[in-house]
């Protein structure tokens, strides 16, 4: 029953449980299934993700729904397409936070990817302060929050709101 109805949001287009915030780094690229074929519903979100990226009016976007319905999966093939489109993003950072992190967790896995040490640092304002310094030295960046379970505001984790420039 369970995985009849995942395939029919998937089917649909209506996969909506990760996060999109915009932010930065280089970035790695990430294996992706091949999209040849079918899931044509699949490549229109795909799309309608990157045309929401692309536009100059969109600072944040939220891809969220149902565990299996193919949200990591589309954000792999955005953050690649990202990689190659380089004169649209200077940078691209996936992060994985998971069911179990909390604010302290997700702050150390911003870090590592930014490179920034915060290991040192207990007081979770100061670890904001530090991440938020670092990504106001970037440009034109997206950050990938994936397999987000929680709400956390971005000024806590250390995010800078983001900008539509």
């Amino acid at each position: 029953m369970k995985t009849a109805e995942v395939e029919q949001h998937r089917e649909s287009g209506e996969f909506t449980s990760s996060l999109v915030i915009s932010l930065p780094q280089s970035g790695d690229t990430l294996p992706t299934t091949n999209l040849s074929g079918g899931g044509t519903a699949f490549k229109r979100k795909i799309e309608e993700i990157w045309e929401s990226l692309i536009d100059v009016e969109v600072a944040k976007i939220g891809v969220y729904g149902m565990g299996g319905i193919g949200k990591t999966t589309a954000l792999e093939h955005i953050n690649n397409r990202i990689l190659e489109k380089k004169d649209k993003f200077d940078n691209v950072i996936w992060v994985t936070v998971s069911k179990d992190s909390n604010l302290r967790n997700i702050q150390d896995k911003i870090a590592y990817k930014l490179d920034v040490d915060i290991s040192k640092d207990e007081d979770k304002i100061t670890r904001a302060a530090k991440l938020q310094e670092k990504f106001n030295t970037k440009k034109r960046y997206v950050l990938i929050l994936d397999d987000l379970w929680e709400v956390h505001s971005l000024k806590e984790v250390g995010i800078p709101e983001p900008t539509v420039e």
